[in-house]
């Protein structure tokens, strides 16, 4: 909680859609826990229905917006978060590789693990396509629609929620993973519980305009990347979440929490992995 606190803190005085923390502790007394108080920000969270305005004109100026909002973040100076000790300046990516590989395979060797053979076979794939270090920048770390308040009036985001993973690195990690979790018209939803499928409604833009719309709201220098890279992070997106799923499916079967939403893992979380195995190009 308290790194979130320092996060947004640190982005206060960017052009950046975040609330304005107000006052942190760590004095358990006062509550019982540790604190932050923020601002209050007026909006709606969209998750897997969709509003009753969610019609028209305003499909395409949210989900465009979304973009916008995220290029805005990534716009801001990643010394920001690097000053304030919340991120490290190279090895995002790598880092990210070694992390969620490796709580794969330690929970592949529970007694109810389970080695899925789409997740070994997209490991390998984004080890051997490794692209390197991208220039850094602020990375939210679980950017996506329901992770914002949006205003019903103007379809246009008022906040950008959810912290936590905020660091500094890879921008188009973060915007791959939006892909993933942002079905375009026609295409895919891999688990409407997570994925949603409000934006796969007609009138919503595709995955190209989406990344256009993201292009033309960044700064600085973009030609390091083409839409075609936007694949790599997209799968990697996919794996990730899957990867953290399973971690929570096993906890589920350990009876370590009753959610009933982690029974449905059972079937989600290989759902998950062949969505994002599917996008990965045929050889040759």
């Amino acid at each position: 909680m308290m790194r979130e606190y320092r996060v947004l803190d640190a982005l206060s005085t960017a052009q950046v859609r975040v609330p304005r923390v107000t006052l942190a502790s760590t004095d358990a007394e006062i509550f019982g826990a540790p604190f932050y108080l923020m601002e209050r920000q007026d909006g709606e969270v969209i998750r897997d229905v969709s509003p009753e305005w969610f019609v028209g004109s305003a499909r395409r100026e949210l989900v465009l917006d979304l973009a916008v909002a995220l290029a805005e973040i990534h716009n801001a100076d990643p010394m920001r978060l690097v000053e304030a000790k919340l991120g490290r300046e190279s090895g995002y990516l790598a880092r990210q590789l070694k992390t969620w590989g490796g709580q794969w395979e330690s929970i592949k060797e529970l007694p109810t693990g389970r080695d899925l053979e789409d997740h070994t076979a997209i490991t390998a794939w984004l080890t051997e396509n490794y692209p390197g270090d991208r220039p850094a920048a602020v990375v939210h770390g679980d950017y996506k629609l329901d992770n914002v308040l949006v205003d019903p009036a103007t379809a246009r985001i008022t906040a950008v929620l959810d912290w936590e993973m905020a660091t500094v690195g890879d921008p188009l990690a973060d915007l791959g993973y939006l892909l993933y979790m942002t079905p375009e018209p026609g295409g895919e939803v891999a688990m409407s519980e997570l994925t949603g499928s409000v934006t796969a409604q007609e009138g919503c833009p595709s995955h190209t305009e989406i990344a256009q719309a993201y292009r033309e709201a960044r700064s600085g220098d973009q030609s390091y990347w083409t839409p075609d890279d936007l694949v790599y992070y997209q799968v990697l997106g996919g794996w990730k979440l899957a990867t953290l799923l399973e971690v929570s499916y096993q906890r589920h079967l350990a009876g370590t929490t009753d959610d009933p939403f982690f029974a449905e893992l059972d079937e989600g979380v290989p759902r998950l992995l062949s969505v994002a195995r599917s996008l990965i190009p045929a050889a040759g």
